[in-house]
């Protein structure tokens, strides 16, 4: 089995620290921008983008904060999709926000998990919605 070493290098989110971020983005191999469910994307959301993109670095959203109050994944996901393309396809699916947030629903395996990482049922009530989305992201790879 081949050994394989992951450094990862966590930057600042806020427009004060942006050289932090332009120097860690000259030695990395892929970028996850995290985004908060409650504030959606926002100007330094944007920056590190355009400069993973001139970079020609592949990148990841992560929507995080789904026990916020005001957290709305969908919302947060439309704007992802307004500002850089609808090649921006959820990978998971949060099960209910603010204080009725329990998990996520994985789209590639279709299994749940809760908050806390273990496996749980897909709810009924969301079965038709998780398919759907699963759906809409395979038409949509890599277009955008």
């Amino acid at each position: 089995m081949k050994k394989v070493k992951v450094n990862l290098i966590d930057t600042p989110g806020y427009a004060d620290f942006i050289g932090e971020v332009r120097a860690a983005l000259r030695v990395v191999e892929g970028a996850v921008i995290v985004v908060c469910a409650a504030s959606g994307c926002e100007v330094g959301t944007e920056q590190v983008w355009d400069y993973a993109e001139d970079s020609k670095l592949p990148r990841l959203v992560f929507i995080n904060k789904m026990d916020r109050e005001n957290a709305d994944f969908n919302r947060t996901l439309e704007s992802i999709k307004a500002k850089f393309g609808t090649r921006c396809v959820p990978a998971v699916l949060p099960i209910g926000a603010h204080t009725t947030f329990k998990g996520v629903i994985d789209l590639m395996s279709m299994k749940a998990y809760t908050a806390g990482g273990k496996e749980m049922l897909v709810p009924a009530e969301m079965q038709a919605a998780a398919k759907a989305a699963r759906e809409k992201a395979h038409r949509g790879r890599g277009r955008g």
